[in-house]
């Protein structure tokens, strides 16, 4: 969905299925020219990775800087460990008690369409209809990269089974319930014109909107990235201004708290955190933030 800013994808593919390492491809995709890497000053140093929360190759395969930075990392943090308890909790504060159910609750028109675009993907609409309004909206979303032949573990996943096969400490910044608790926030009505938000895009937009976050993450462009992720937010919409504040703000400032806590309480450890791409804005996100507690960063290129 979330996450990544993607509206916390990970509850649709990031808590579910095995791990499956693949750090290479047969064919390998394009890297990104300039990637979304930035080094932490201090006694060791530390690093901090934007990723996209869609497991495509195109963004899967790690650049050769990073994998170095990775290795040589003691400790490897993502924004959530799927084999943390809440996860199972979380994936549970997706669904509606049983006396309720998604169709009964979504008034009719956004119903029908809501179906006609399930069918469009050959997806049973009963597959959706035990869900919260909102998490219908983030697994509708991402529909197409979940019926990819090819698509494997989104990155986050990949780096966590890596730094785990390397033994190296690994962890989650945040829970998957503190993330859940974002769109739980919302009341009935504001679910079902997120939903509502989330169709329409789907619809109209000649491309989907993942497609334009995967080229511009290759084109290592992190203000273009930011502005696209935030653009699907619909930020003249007062439901996803709400969810902008605490899928963004309010997540950036405490992942920032945490990063902080960690590199003061271990600064003899060098950490890797994986966190999502739109996270790390040099002014107003973790990167700036982190700047602001008296951190020297520097954003790193390919060599």
């Amino acid at each position: 969905m979330i996450s990544s800013l993607r509206l916390a994808t990970w509850l649709t593919i990031f808590l579910g299925g095995i791990f499956r390492l693949d750090l290479r491809t047969a064919e390998p995709p394009p890297l990104p020219s300039k990637p979304f890497l930035w080094k932490i000053e201090g006694r060791k140093p530390s690093y901090l990775f934007g990723t996209l929360h869609i497991p495509d190759k195109r963004v899967t395969t790690l650049p050769a800087r990073v994998t170095q930075c990775l290795e040589s990392s003691d400790a490897v943090y993502i924004e959530v460990d799927p084999s943390d308890p809440q996860s199972s909790a979380a994936m549970q504060t997706m669904m509606l008690p049983p006396d309720q159910s998604l169709s009964s609750i979504l008034p009719a028109d956004l119903q029908k369409r809501l179906q006609a675009y399930l069918r469009s993907r050959n997806v049973f609409a009963l597959a959706f209809d035990g869900m919260k309004v909102w998490a219908a909206a983030i697994n509708v979303r991402h529909l197409d990269h979940e019926a990819l032949p090819e698509a494997g573990e989104p990155m986050d996943r990949v780096i966590l089974q890596y730094a785990r096969l390397k033994r190296k400490e690994t962890g989650g910044l945040e829970t998957a319930l503190e993330q859940c608790a974002a769109f739980d926030s919302l009341s009935t009505e504001e679910q079902v014109q997120y939903l509502r938000l989330t169709i329409e895009a789907l619809e109209t937009q000649p491309e989907h909107p993942d497609e334009k976050a995967i080229n511009l993450y290759l084109a290592g462009d992190s203000a273009a990235l930011a502005a696209q992720l935030h653009a699907d937010l619909h930020s003249e919409s007062p439901v996803t201004r709400k969810l902008t504040q605490r899928l963004v703000v309010e997540r950036d400032s405490r992942i920032a708290d945490r990063i902080e806590a960690k590199l003061k309480a271990h600064p003899q450890k060098s950490h890797f955190f994986a966190i999502g791409a739109a996270h790390l804005g040099e002014k107003d996100g973790v990167v700036g933030l982190l700047v602001r507690k008296g951190f020297t960063i520097t954003r790193l290129s390919e060599p």
